[in-house]
């Protein structure tokens, strides 16, 4: 399967709602999803 990386975001600060820290990238990406015609914007997470 053959994907195109659109963009890439970092992520990290810390939780309002429990005060721990984050810190993660998303990648957003095209490619197959079911249900679509040609290529879908999908989001993976790390």
């Amino acid at each position: 399967m053959k994907i195109h990386v659109v963009g890439k975001l970092r992520l990290q600060g810390t939780s309002k709602k429990t005060g721990n820290p984050y810190d993660f990238i998303q990648i957003h990406y095209l490619g197959c999803a079911p249900g679509v015609i040609g290529n879908a914007d999908l989001t993976l997470c790390f």
